[in-house]
């Protein structure tokens, strides 16, 4: 059962989060490569197109407990928020900053799945509503988050989110695709190797419409940590979508929490830079410009020792990940 606004009851968050979950595992088609053949739909690249999402999803539809089964096939929410996260669900903080605030026509779609892009399709295709919400467990919505996506995606069908990295230290000076200004506008994207291309676009606070999945399929899932939504994002670039920034719809979220996880998440980032370098065909002199040079600049001395450190971590994982091969 959802929290509606007028509602004569309601859940908690962390009751409405647990009831959505423990529907997750009735009986149906829980992936699309489980629906049946007419469903199997897929794009240029391989990717299950979600054309017929919500028919999967409603066809168990009888499976769900009976307390819920009036919202499933009658009063779906304004916006679905998935949350993809090993965490306990008490220590996921933006659960318990959205139940705070004033809107409450939305469910929590939380999904633990191997893999992000596992864990993210298995959300959009869990979820009710036709307007999708993607926030990381860390990420910490501000006053009136959700009203600004849900009047931003009737603008345009993908969204990338203000994101505000606490502090003003040496960290922030590596997140500028991070916070984008006061001004709502359309992001110019520069298709190019993740490190030198942007789509503007941070899997941490970002949201779609549902046609966006039914036209270029779901999230990768040969993408298990990093580049899956910039992937999903350059495919919807390509099919002729663009992504607006919305100022309003703003999350605190930390980047990295030190220097020491910051080089460990650059290190991290080596093998999906190979993947997505060999999916999108970046140049292979291009490849190799930014794995072997890997000195940065930056605004101060410090900046740019920091950065060029990162990016030899992350050079040496992307050498060892092809290496291997």
């Amino acid at each position: 059962m959802l929290v509606r606004r007028g509602c004569s009851s309601a859940r908690s968050a962390t009751e409405r989060v647990q009831h959505v979950s423990q529907s997750e595992v009735s009986p149906g088609p829980h992936s699309l490569s489980e629906a049946s053949s007419e469903d199997k739909r897929r794009d240029r690249w391989g990717l299950p197109l979600y054309a017929l999402a919500t028919k999967a999803l409603y066809r168990h539809a009888d499976d769900v407990c009976d307390d819920t089964r009036s919202t499933v096939t009658d009063d779906a929410p304004a916006v679905s928020v998935i949350v993809c996260s090993l965490a306990p669900r008490e220590q996921i903080d933006c659960l318990r900053i959205l139940e705070a605030q004033a809107f409450d026509d939305y469910e929590v779609i939380l999904r633990d799945d191997k893999g992000i892009s596992v864990a993210r399709n298995a959300g959009i295709e869990a979820a009710r509503s036709d307007r999708l919400v993607f926030l990381d467990d860390d990420a910490i919505p501000h006053a009136d988050y959700l009203p600004a996506m849900v009047d931003a995606l009737e603008a345009n069908p993908i969204v990338a989110g203000r994101v505000i990295h606490p502090g003003d230290g040496v960290i922030s000076r590596f997140v500028g695709s991070y916070d984008q200004g006061d001004r709502r506008h359309y992001v110019r994207a520069v298709p190019a190797s993740f490190r030198r291309g942007s789509t503007g676009l941070t899997g941490c606070n970002m949201a779609f419409r549902r046609e966006v999945f039914e036209t270029v399929g779901g999230f990768d899932e040969q993408f298990l940590w990093g580049h899956e939504e910039t992937d999903l994002a350059r495919r919807a670039l390509e099919a002729g979508y663009r992504v607006l920034y919305e100022p309003d719809a703003t999350v605190t979220h930390w980047y990295a929490t030190s220097l020491r996880d910051y080089w460990r998440k650059m290190a991290r980032f080596g093998p999906a830079d190979l993947q997505y370098d060999r999916k999108w065909d970046t140049p292979f002199s291009e490849r190799v410009v930014e794995t072997l040079l890997p000195v940065r600049l930056g605004p101060t001395p410090a900046a740019a020792a920091v950065a060029t450190v990162g990016n030899v971590y992350r050079s040496l994982a992307y050498l060892r990940t092809w290496l291997a091969e």
